[in-house]
């Protein structure tokens, strides 16, 4: 879970990333069924992952950007930074071209 902390603060604070391979990312991952936005459960421990990572949007004044939902199939990692992450990888490897 610590690491999983970490990787949401300091997505924050970097550079945004814009290019095509990122929109790509966020068009697949909105259709997701493991997007927060789609899904019918929730576990206590994501969201807990998801007001977290809210907080940090808010913190950062990022958080009317920040609203494509969490991925839950890696711990509630917000979508629209997950996909600005050169290092990311989709955990169901629905990216596969679009990936590292």
């Amino acid at each position: 879970m610590w690491k999983t902390f970490l990787r949401i603060l300091l997505s924050r604070l970097r550079k945004e990333n814009n290019n095509a391979q990122v929109f790509k990312r966020i068009e697949i991952c909105i259709k997701c069924p493991y997007n927060s936005i789609n899904a019918e459960k929730i576990s206590k421990k994501q969201k807990f992952l998801i007001r977290l990572s809210n907080f940090y949007s808010f913190m950062t004044g990022k958080k009317g950007k920040d609203n494509k939902g969490n991925c839950l199939a890696c711990e509630a990692c917000s979508i629209y930074y997950k996909a600005r992450e050169k290092e990311e990888q989709c955990p169901k490897n629905k990216w596969n071209e679009y990936g590292k």
